[in-house]
């Protein structure tokens, strides 16, 4: 084997940029490190399938192992620049969090707990890709353009999730085998001698190919992929398999239903085969939630399986699908946003409670324009990301929306002739308008439309743009629900029901809601800009005709 050292560049006092510790592409990285790893590491996988050599579908494992410090010589001399950035030219802060790395690090004085994620089915890294990997900051070579990760952030994942921000990378592809650690701390003192500056970024080997005898051999790999350690991990044995299967799960469940993806978690794979009881041991319910820690993805993966599918072009994106389904615990009336790799991007509520949806574009020309739009976190396709890009983003944006607007539309009808019916106690009826002066479209209404006279024109709410009603019968009576989006951020505004008559808009009167203050007609609530919900409502009126609501002073 070897004998690799550990090299830090000489830090150049007038031409260097001086790098603290606190690094924010770290930090926000950290706020979940696991659900980081499994999306930037899975995703990396993802991108280096190798179709060349005919396969479809990539494997990953993750699990967690550990290794002697002193197993690979020199290789613990990372901890003695890690000790040494603490420095009195540091803020309390930045000490305090390097003592903290420290401590994690010193609770065993023999051994390194490392995560490895190793890929299968893939290219592995070639010369550039790994230089850009290992020494690449807001830098990344991918051949595909549409790539799922391109933006040379998401190795911060492997840091986030390292004591000793450091990791280890072994590469075979088809011009032989790469290793390679790196780390990446603060500007530092040289352990050695406290005269010369270095700089934040550390490298243990080469970017040049290396016989595999000169590779220890826990780090070797024999077939074509990539495996990477990160050493010194924050995760114990605990629940870090649990934990791991359900953000694969949340993430990458419709990669892994179409076998576009195998994922092994310590001693159990994730497979197209067991997916439907993971799903069910991980995410007993179908309560959802748009965004954090508590999403849950049974509603999707069984909207994709027992779904109707919806086919539409899209302008620049090309051929897509949108699976619609209908369940009384889908709680959220949300779709889920996918593209060719198929790890989960964002979710929209643009449907009503008791309805999912699935949208995918596989196309590859509208999988690099997706790309194009989507942040750094991979979670949002926004029109303004790309300035080159923006008029197009918006059509497009638009236009999926109203292909999601018309396919729920069509489904809702023909999905239950009956199902918005006042007989049929256990349906869901909704209503959605735009409130007096508005101009944003409405979303489809699936509920009956009853011939009502226009009342008489009111002026416009400046407060409230858009709202939606949706209703269900609990224990023999009418429960409703309204969403509502607000201009502005105002404490206990009052927010006035009403519903339509003969020849004008009449107020109804609120009979019981627990979660806000309410009189007669009016309900008191401190209103956030954007998204309000008001949920719970029983109105002395069992079904109301063209529900509406409105601000008042």
């Amino acid at each position: 084997m070897k004998n690799y050292t550990w090299k830090f560049e000489q830090h150049q006092e007038e031409t260097s940029t001086i790098v603290g510790f606190i690094h924010n592409a770290i930090q926000n990285f950290a706020k979940n490190p696991i659900q980081s790893i499994v999306r930037e590491g899975i995703q990396n996988s993802s991108d280096a399938l190798d179709d060349t050599a005919g396969h479809t579908q990539v494997k990953v494992i993750i699990r967690t192992g550990e290794v002697a410090k002193d197993e690979i010589p020199n290789l613990r001399d990372i901890e003695d620049h890690l000790r040494i950035c603490k420095s009195r030219d540091n803020n309390s802060a930045e000490n305090k969090e390097i003592q903290r790395h420290l401590n994690h690090i010193d609770n065993d004085k023999f051994f390194y707990q490392y995560i490895e994620v190793s890929d299968y089915n893939t290219k592995g890294m070639d010369p550039k890709s790994f230089l850009y990997f290992t020494q690449g900051d807001f830098k990344s070579h991918k051949d595909d353009p549409g790539s799922q990760g391109s933006k040379g952030v998401g190795k911060a994942a492997y840091f986030a999730s390292s004591a000793l921000r450091t990791m280890i990378i072994s590469s075979k592809s088809d011009e032989g085998l790469r290793f390679r650690g790196t780390s990446r701390i603060s500007t530092h003192k040289s352990p050695l001698d406290d005269s010369q500056k270095l700089k934040y970024q550390g490298y243990f080997g080469t970017t040049d190919v290396v016989d595999e005898a000169d590779v220890p051999l826990r780090f070797r790999r024999y077939e074509k992929g990539t495996s990477i350690f990160i050493l010194g991990s924050w995760q114990g044995a605990g629940d870090f398999k649990k934990k791991v299967i359900t953000e694969v799960l949340r993430n990458y469940w419709f990669a892994v239903a179409t076998d576009q993806l195998l994922v092994e978690v310590e001693d159990e794979v994730i497979s197209s085969e067991n997916l439907e009881v993971l799903m069910t041991d991980h995410f007993p319910s179908f309560k959802d939630h748009k965004t954090g820690l508590n999403q849950n993805p049974r509603p999707y993966y069984e909207t994709y399986n027992k779904g109707m599918r919806y086919n539409e072009r899209i302008p620049n994106i090309g051929e897509c699908s949108l699976w619609l389904y209908k369940n009384d615990e889908f709680n959220l009336g949300a779709v889920a946003r996918f593209r060719k790799t198929k790890m989960l991007i964002y979710k929209e509520d643009n449907l009503y409670s008791g309805y999912a949806g699935v949208f995918l574009c596989d196309d590859p020309k509208g999988n690099v324009f997706l790309k194009d739009i989507e942040n750094e976190a991979h979670d949002e396709w926004n029109p303004n990301i790309n300035p080159e890009r923006k008029a197009d983003a918006r059509e497009t944006i638009r236009a999926i929306k109203d292909f999601i607007t018309e396919s729920f539309g069509n489904y809702a009808g023909v999905d239950d002739s009956d199902s918005f019916g006042l007989d049929d106690l256990n349906e869901i009826f909704s209503f959605t308008e735009r409130t007096p002066g508005s101009t944003k479209d409405n979303k489809p209404d699936a509920g009956p439309k009853k011939s009502t006279p226009d009342p008489d024109p009111e002026p416009r709410d400046r407060l409230i743009s858009h709202h939606k009603f949706s209703v269900k019968q609990k224990g023999g009576e009418y429960i409703y629900d309204v969403e509502f989006t607000s201009s502005k951020t105002i404490r206990k505004q009052k927010i006035k029901f009403s519903i339509a008559t003969e020849s004008s808009r009449d107020s109804v009167e609120i009979v019981e809601l627990d979660e806000y203050d309410f009189e007669n007609d009016t309900v008191i609530i401190d209103v956030k800009k954007g998204e309000n919900s008001i949920r719970g409502i029983k109105f002395s009126t069992p079904y109301l005709v063209a529900p509406a609501i409105n601000s008042i002073k």
